[in-house]
């Protein structure tokens, strides 16, 4: 994807720290620190939804656009599941039910190889805090106050963060523009192309990018 966008717009790429003593709250305040002093469009996947949202709470001097991408404003799992899933070593679960749940049916070697990596580099812990983090965000309220548009992007067959939560989106945001490509929760290495499409047409609208002539996009990647 962000080769598909670096022709037209400078491209930032902020990899999530692998360590355990953060909150959405630490990392929305260092990120948003970081931000140039240009427009800039907030692109967050999985884990990093609702940190985008609230980096764009605090500079709304430059945060021009915000994307949602495989992610949600607040999660919803049963209690009892999600006690297993924190008790149960992570290498203990089946890598074929972690396969199903990342990337549904798609097995291409490329996102079997990108998965794996992931995997690896986020140790079990790590993984495990960021998910009670999740667990435990609600940006529902704040999505109604960030005065910016916004573009939800989320896969038909994403078996992590299930479709019905564009519905969140829809409803805190009636305006968002939500995009669905057929596609698991690893969209953006699934599908691209697709995924820089829809947020190329989504910079087009956009009058304060058009205005600028280029822009900084700020991506949150996460493993989760």
């Amino acid at each position: 994807m962000v080769g598909a966008l670096e022709p037209h717009f400078a491209v930032r790429a902020v990899p999530l720290p692998n360590a355990l003593d953060h909150d959405y709250r630490t990392l929305a305040e260092a990120y948003a620190s970081t931000l140039p002093d240009r427009p800039v469009l907030l692109v967050g996947e999985s884990f990093s939804g609702p940190l985008v949202a609230m980096i764009a709470e605090r500079r709304p001097d430059v945060v021009v656009g915000t994307v949602f991408l495989s992610t949600f404003a607040r999660l919803h799992a049963p209690r009892a599941l999600v006690r297993a899933l924190l008790a149960v070593p992570f290498r203990h679960l089946p890598m074929r039910l972690i396969s199903w749940a990342m990337k549904g049916k798609d097995e291409t070697l490329s996102l079997r190889d990108k998965l794996a990596e992931s995997l690896r580099q986020a140790p079990e812990p790590l993984l495990k805090h960021r998910i009670r983090l999740a667990l435990a965000v609600d940006v529902r309220d704040l999505l109604t106050r960030l005065p910016v548009p916004m573009l939800v992007v989320h896969g038909r067959k994403d078996r992590i963060v299930w479709p019905w939560q564009t519905r969140v989106f829809r409803k805190a945001r009636p305006d968002c523009r939500i995009v669905s490509l057929d596609g698991p929760h690893m969209l953006l290495e699934a599908k691209p192309g697709e995924v820089a499409s829809a947020i190329r047409s989504f910079i087009a609208d956009l009058a304060d990018l058009a205005a600028g002539g280029a822009a900084a996009t700020l991506r949150m990647q996460t493993a989760t």
